[in-house]
């Protein structure tokens, strides 16, 4: 976009106009990522529908997890945290687009965490690369 300005003062004297160039950001705010989680993302979801945009996530009840990924990924797999802090463990894997998975399963709370405030993270495998992404959320279950 091209901004031209003209400032005008109280005895009608103008100035030279000003030119200011400016660019949007792309609309696609996942641009250039290899793996990004798109659902749920920025918004309160009741039962995987987005009901309310957010800066954050709130999930209450099932979702399905989707993920965008580039066409050299071949591989997805969905983790949760371990409830001891410990590490991550594989939920789901998807080996076809589009990537997603079907949260709707109750992990044992000793052994998942999978409510209250949580990470959710995705690993993408090319033949030779692992991507990943993040996002926290707050998982109410019902």
């Amino acid at each position: 976009y091209t901004i031209t300005v003209t400032a005008t003062d109280e005895h009608e004297a103008t100035s030279e106009p000003a030119t200011l160039r400016v660019t949007m950001p792309l609309t696609d705010e996942l641009a250039g990522d290899k793996i990004k989680i798109t659902k749920p993302r920025y918004g309160i979801y009741l039962f995987g529908i987005r009901v309310m945009p957010l800066l954050g996530q709130v999930v209450i009840g099932d979702v399905n997890v989707e993920v965008r990924a580039d066409s050299d990924i071949s591989r997805v797999e969905f983790l949760l945290m371990q409830a001891c802090g410990c590490g991550r463990e594989v939920m789901h894997t998807d080996i076809s687009t589009p990537f997603e998975w079907q949260w709707n399963q109750d992990y044992d709370d000793n052994e998942i965490m999978d409510e209250g405030f949580i990470q959710l993270t995705v690993k993408g495998y090319t033949q030779s690369d692992e991507y990943s992404d993040s996002i926290s959320l707050y998982k109410v279950k019902l």
